[in-house]
């Protein structure tokens, strides 16, 4: 009789605890700031609010926001936990405590100066050069489609990959590249339109646009593939120039080196040709004021690497050709301590490679070494130098894929490390080390549908 009695009183006593905590739960809403040590805005910071399946991704100003937090009574601790964008990974794990109604957490989180990033104001853009500025971050040139033309773009990110501003300059052409250098006044754009011309447009630091300067022949077609400042803060451009044959059917193309004083008049020009199609590459600036250049000659037939030297006036010291059982271009170039590295597209044993050649102040060639892979096409796009080793990056094809291709080399062009991320569609196009020995890596990533700048910074 007694356990008769008991079971409906434990189920009554029951009911009305149930009934009393749902009557208890209530609901809250998150909200906040979360910015970086420097107290800049941090984008797509993870918020989680643990136990529950509410979460939130930080927008562009660095807000968040998260309603329907269930809340047992007024108030409940919960523990919060912040992941930064860069590399995932979690920067804040605390118990906070969370009342019914609105609630205001700020997080304040450190970023990785490792990341990967991906950049897009419009349907396409290509990257073709970055620079690290004087204020440790970085200047992009490109291209961005803008109907119905290609212009030309600028894109500055900081050293944590967020992006300060981006800039795009419509000027009545249609343009093909676009590759940046720093002066002490402002940014400097050299960069070739469709109708044949080399167009130099100088920026102030937050790229509000100061002049343009242009030039070209009315015969012939220039192209721009390298900018360099001089040591007396002048501007070096190097391409090629079209121009028709004496008979006026056929065009020849010949290296061109031009050389601009820092508000955009011409200096000299000069051409370096044989019979075949040339261009030069890539320039620097050796350490008595001469200048180095790397390209390729006979380019229509089985084509040749070159490095020239040229004094400050323009005038041939002497230049060097590196060929091989396959074609061989020269298109890129860095000093070093003792000397010179260049390196380019080489085919060798069947294959689709590249090769690094070193070479002293004379141009003799101290050292080169093939490198390619059965099966796969391997392409180099740029090379740079960190500590006591050459970082080489490009990309590859395979299946119709494009993956980024990233080596590390000793001194003597022995690999060391490989990365190729396989299976992305995302090419390499430009690279530099930084002040704090990371380095940087600028590219784009492909879809169907458009093309991003995409930014990769690792250290090695």
């Amino acid at each position: 009789m007694l356990k008769k009695l008991l079971f409906p009183m434990i189920l009554v006593v029951l009911l009305v605890s149930f009934s009393l905590s749902q009557s208890q739960l209530s609901y809250a809403t998150l909200e906040g700031l979360v910015t970086s040590k420097d107290r800049i805005p941090v984008e797509g910071a993870k918020i989680l609010v643990l136990g529950t399946d509410c979460t939130a991704i930080s927008d562009e100003e660095g807000k968040y926001y998260i309603k329907n937090i269930p809340v047992l009574g007024e108030e409940e601790k919960f523990l919060i936990e912040v992941i930064e964008p860069n590399n995932n990974a979690r920067v804040v794990s605390n118990t906070f405590s969370i009342r019914s109604g609105l609630n205001k957490i700020d997080f304040q989180i450190s970023l990785s100066l490792t990341f990967g990033n991906y950049y897009g104001d419009f349907r396409w853009e290509t990257p073709f050069s970055v620079k690290e500025t004087r204020d440790a971050n970085y200047i992009i040139s490109g291209i961005s489609s803008y109907a119905p033309r290609n212009n030309i773009y600028l894109l500055k990110v900081d050293r944590y990959g967020r992006k300060i501003w981006g800039r795009t300059y419509l000027i009545n052409k249609d343009f093909t590249n676009s590759y940046v250098i720093e002066d002490d006044k402002g940014y400097l754009i050299s960069a070739t339109s469709n109708n044949g011309d080399i167009h130099l447009l100088k920026t102030s630091t937050d790229g509000g646009f100061l002049w343009e300067a242009v030039y070209g022949r009315p015969d012939s077609v220039e192209t721009v593939n390298s900018v360099i400042l001089t040591d007396t803060g002048d501007y070096l451009v190097v391409g090629r120039i079209k121009t028709l044959d004496k008979d006026g059917k056929n065009y020849m193309m010949d290296a061109l080196v031009i050389k601009f004083d820092k508000n955009g008049h011409k200096l000299w020009d000069v051409i370096f040709g044989e019979k075949g199609d040339d261009e030069f590459s890539n320039a620097i600036q050796a350490r008595n004021g001469d200048f180095i250049l790397a390209g390729t000659f006979d380019m229509s037939r089985l084509s040749k690497g070159v490095i020239y030297r040229i004094d400050k006036d323009g005038r041939l010291i002497w230049n060097k050709k590196l060929s091989g059982e396959g074609p061989v271009r020269g298109e890129r170039l860095i000093p070093t301590d003792q000397g010179y590295l260049v390196g380019g597209y080489a085919y060798k044993d069947l294959r689709h490679g590249f090769y690094l050649a070193y070479f002293n102040d004379k141009g003799d060639i101290l050292w080169r070494k093939n490198y390619n892979k059965k099966g796969m096409k391997i392409f180099l796009t740029t090379i740079s130098m960190v500590k006591s080793n050459f970082i080489i990056g490009g990309y590859t094809l395979e299946d119709e894929i494009f993956s980024p291709y990233i080596m590390l080399t000793d001194l003597k062009g022995e690999m060391l490390k490989k990365i190729v991320k396989a299976g992305l569609n995302r090419v390499v196009r430009s690279a530099i080390t930084t002040k704090d020995l990371y380095s940087v890596f600028v590219g784009f990533v492909e879809s169907e549908k458009d093309r991003n700048i995409w930014i990769y910074k690792t250290k090695f």
